[in-house]
């Protein structure tokens, strides 16, 4: 019994225990996500010995080649003085499955405004499904319509009014961009007619390098106060912040002496107009804010393109749900890539007493389709061409936990699920067959097409059951509020008590704070381990 939370841990032994890791959106390198899970687990584990004052503790982290054919994969292995559990566990392996080439550069950006164009009329050309999808995740109660329809009238309003006022918004500062030559005419005068030219060139490469200065020593102030004793350089960066601060006074003072001993007019230009708050003012407006105003108006489009593109871009491939597309491919890349790094494991001679899958960020969505791929694989009649090849369910069996954190699972289904006609009863329910896997009702009534479907859970496996593991299994969902793209999953089977908030200070980039979130390794860790 975990006595913090009144959860019960696992039941039965995780002497071994692998975990294979799954990186989410953007530009990822190779074993970025394995660096920083094994971090953050070796961190909670640490603590744990640290705080019951055990002696021994981590034995060794040791790297592992795996020879694949076309590729070595490099895993990690955690070994352990004693068990480091309650459910005795001695020896911890992590795998990582590494997909971003699948996705980096396929979408343009001109095919990336379309899809998000037509994803953005999701809620109103489906609003009818969708009104029938949220019902069913409330649990299908009568009681529950009127609010259901409320819910969903007013995520649509605030779905399209912030984007209408973005989008009026870019539209009229476009519009009303000011002249830049007058904002800048008066300085290029100023430069022209300047008679110390030299010196003014001196003291803006003074004053440019001090600006540079400042920028890196409070980049590297703020690394060394957050990360601390987990910077693997820290002692030069310590190092290389003091010699930065040496720099920086010698450029002031520089541009002190440069300024003191050649009077620059230009200078003294900028001083008088800035002599007092009136005039100061007056330039700001004039010369000032129009350059500041477009200069961010810039930055912000820039940025934004940047996000559609590296980030949203893998999402748009990857949802592609339709093989007529041409994304299509690149998911199912994915998709057979992933679920051979899952078979890889649940069928090692390691002979793991549980396997782990873990995503993160669109990642989460790779492992929920994973896990669905596999079950449905080790389901299927025994007559089936590829049945030699599938899983014993003795070694399906071996698949005991899923963590999403930071999870799109819910909006993902929201606006990209495969939608079907009122009518299409038998389609419905063979999509809700193949695709099934500790997903919710739908409620819908199919009679008199009906099908009749075996039963789940049993220990040989049915083909005709819904996609179904051993009861022990556990789904842990790990999100934020301040981070949009995760939520709670209110379409698929997970025990409440499995599903935990975590509170982070900055919308957006709490995205990337489990990442460094001593609690969610420890939730993970209390739960699963």
């Amino acid at each position: 019994m975990d006595a913090r939370e009144g959860t019960p841990g696992p039941t039965h032994p995780t002497t071994k225990t692998a975990v294979l890791v799954i990186h989410g959106i953007g530009q990822q390198d190779p074993f970025e996500t394995l660096d920083s899970f094994a971090r953050g687990l070796v961190d909670y584990f640490r603590e744990i010995f640290a705080r019951t004052k055990q002696t021994n503790g981590i034995k060794e982290i040791r790297p592992a080649r795996l020879n694949h054919g076309e590729w070595v994969e490099v895993a990690l292995r955690l070994r352990f003085d004693k068990p480091a559990t309650p459910r005795g566990l001695q020896e911890l392996h992590l795998h990582e499955y590494y997909w971003a080439p699948h996705t980096q550069g396929r979408m343009t950006y001109r095919a990336l405004l379309t899809w998000l164009i037509r994803t953005g009329l999701t809620p109103l050309r489906y609003l009818s499904q969708n009104l029938q999808e949220e019902w069913g995740a409330s649990g299908g109660r009568l009681a529950t319509v009127g609010t259901v329809f409320a819910r969903e009238i007013l995520r649509i309003l605030l779905l399209y009014v912030p984007a209408l006022i973005l989008i009026g918004y870019l539209i009229y500062a476009l519009a009303t961009l000011p002249d830049l030559t007058q904002a800048f005419a008066p300085l290029y005068q100023a430069w022209r007619t300047e008679p110390q030219k030299l010196p003014l060139a001196a003291f803006t490469i003074a004053v440019a390098g001090a600006a540079f200065l400042v920028s890196f020593m409070l980049v590297t102030a703020g690394r060394l106060w957050s990360r601390r004793r987990r910077l693997i350089q820290r002692e030069a960066e310590i190092a290389w912040f003091g010699q930065a601060g040496l720099w920086f006074l010698g450029l002031v003072a520089i541009a002190a002496i440069v300024a003191w001993v050649w009077p620059i007019a230009l200078l003294q230009a900028i001083g008088t107009k800035l002599s007092s708050w009136a005039s100061a003012r007056v330039f700001l407006q004039t010369q000032g804010w129009p350059v500041v105003r477009t200069a961010l108006l810039f930055v912000a489009i820039w940025y934004i393109r940047k996000i559609l593109v590296e980030y949203v871009g893998d999402i748009a491939v990857y949802v592609t749900a339709d093989e007529k597309s041409e994304h299509y491919k690149a998911r199912s890349q994915i998709l057979k890539e992933s679920t051979a790094a899952l078979r890889r494991l649940l069928v090692s001679s390691e002979n793991y007493n549980q396997v782990i899958v873990a995503g993160h960020s669109l990642g989460s969505v790779i492992a929920y389709d994973t896990i669905n791929r596999v079950v449905n694989e080790t389901l299927a009649l025994p007559g089936s061409p590829a049945s030699a090849t599938s899983l014993t369910r003795s070694q399906l069996d071996r698949l005991l936990g899923l963590v999403t954190f930071g999870s799109p699972l819910d909006k993902i289904y929201y606006f990209f699920r495969r939608q079907v006609d009122e009518d299409q009863a038998i389609r419905a329910q063979t999509l809700s067959f193949i695709h099934g896997f500790r997903r919710r009702k739908s409620y819908r009534r199919y009679d008199p097409y009906g099908m009749t479907f075996g039963p789940p859970g049993t220990p040989v496996g049915d083909a005709s059951s819904h996609p179904e593991l051993r009861q022990e299994f556990r789904w842990l969902n790990v999100w934020s509020r301040m981070d949009p793209v995760s939520g709670f999953l209110n379409h698929y089977l997970i025990d409440r008590n499995d599903q935990r908030h975590c509170w982070y200070g900055l919308w957006g980039i709490a995205h990337v704070a489990y990442w460094r979130d001593p609690k969610f390794y420890r939730f993970v860790a209390e739960r699963l381990l």
